[in-house]
This record gives structure tokens, C-alpha cells and sequence, in this order.
């Protein structure tokens, strides 16, 4: 018999071999997995990274420091890195990793596909178990009543008009620190942007991009 008769054909091998890592069981996943190196900088109070804190890590370090308590309220983890080089695939192992703990019932894991929309975003929010019941019923009610009641071009409209109130008031702020501090060239960079923004916003292509893909 001809060893061509054992070779797979190419829907056997697409069953058994997934190329995306979103399709494998978590299992697998973790089994096959390798852990690559990591490194991590700090923030400094002024928004900026500090270049002289970088410190090389492990998986293990970024899990204890994601799970380390949180005395601001809240803990802001960004995973970065050039295109390519693993940082969906890191999501997914923590992912996975969080739910294998033995006290994993203390956590809420929601996670939002690279494509999701500003509406998909808070629709995974609010579909996470612990917070179905009648003391979510009302917020739930009432954002299916608010995508019901506005029409996306005018919701598009609304959302663009609060950034840009916001993105004033920011710019007010920032004027006030910079006439206290008037050689920070971080204030002044701030402030550039902030000025710069609302141009951006009232831009054809980004009112194109607001309907198409942030409020849909």
C-alpha cells in the first residue's frame, strides 16, 4: 500500500490544525503554548513612558501584576508591541490562565474583538453572567431604548459634539496649568493636540469612520 494513503487530505488537516489562535480550545492553546520575553516600562506622573524604567519580565510577572491589588481603583495594562510579535495571543493566554485559577470565580474576564463598535463594546458589558438579573434590567432597558430611539447619523452627531465639549473644557485645564508652568513643554504639546482635535473630529473621513464603524 502506498504511503499516499495515509497522507491527510487538506480537510482533515484544516480539522485538526487551526491556523487562527481565536479557534483553538483553551487546552491546546496552553499546551502548545511557549512563552516569549517580555519587558515593561512605567508611566510617569506627566503621562509619558519612562525610558530608563524598562525591566525585562515573564508571563508570570504580568499575571501577578494584573491580579495585584489596585489602591487608584484601577489598573491600566496596555500590551504593546510592533505588528505581528504576539500581543493578541498574550490577551488570549491570560485569558485562558485567569479562568484556570483556583479563586477564578473573583474575576470578570470580557473580551473585545479588535472590530467591535462602540455599541458592541457596552453589549459585551452588559451580556457578562454576573450581570444579568432584575438589578441590570433597567440600565439594559434603557440603552435598547436609546439605540431604538436615536438614529445612528444623529447619534454620530451627539457622540462627535460631547468629545469636542470635552476636548474644550480639557483645553481650558490645560491653559489654566500652562500659564502656572509656562516652560513644561509637555503642557505645551498637550495642548497643541487638544486644539487640534476637534479639526480631526469635523473631518469628512472621521464622520465616515463614526458611522461606519464606532456607533453601528
Amino acid at each position: 500500500m502506498s504511503l499516499l494513503s495515509y497522507w491527510p487530505a487538506k480537510e482533515e488537516v484544516d480539522r485538526c490544525i487551526k491556523s487562527e489562535a481565536e479557534a483553538v480550545s483553551d487546552e491546546v492553546l496552553l499546551a502548545v503554548h511557549q512563552q516569549f520575553p517580555l519587558a515593561y516600562l512605567t508611566v510617569g506622573p506627566d503621562g509619558k513612558v519612562v525610558s530608563e524604567s524598562r525591566k525585562v519580565a515573564s508571563e508570570d510577572d504580568l499575571l501577578r501584576h494584573l491580579l495585584d491589588s489596585a489602591p487608584e481603583g484601577s489598573l491600566v495594562v496596555p500590551i504593546t508591541g510592533a505588528s505581528g510579535v504576539g500581543k493578541s495571543h498574550m490577551i488570549r493566554i491570560l485569558d485562558a490562565r485567569l479562568r484556570r485559577l483556583p479563586d477564578a470565580s473573583r474575576y470578570l474576564v470580557i473580551r473585545i474583538p479588535k472590530s467591535a463598535s462602540l455599541r458592541r463594546v457596552v453589549e459585551l458589558i452588559l451580556e457578562a453572567e454576573p450581570l444579568q438579573g432584575p438589578k441590570y434590567d433597567k440600565i439594559r432597558a434603557e440603552f435598547e431604548k436609546a439605540l431604538a430611539d436615536l438614529p445612528l447619523a444623529q447619534a454620530v452627531i451627539l457622540f462627535q459634539a460631547q468629545l469636542r465639549i470635552a476636548l474644550s473644557d480639557f483645553e481650558t485645564t490645560l491653559h489654566l496649568q500652562q500659564q502656572q508652568s509656562p516652560t513644561a513643554e509637555n503642557l505645551r504639546r498637550r495642548l497643541h493636540v487638544t486644539r487640534g482635535l476637534p479639526q480631526l473630529l469635523a473631518d469628512a473621513a472621521t464622520e465616515a469612520y463614526f458611522h461606519e464603524q464606532v456607533l453601528p
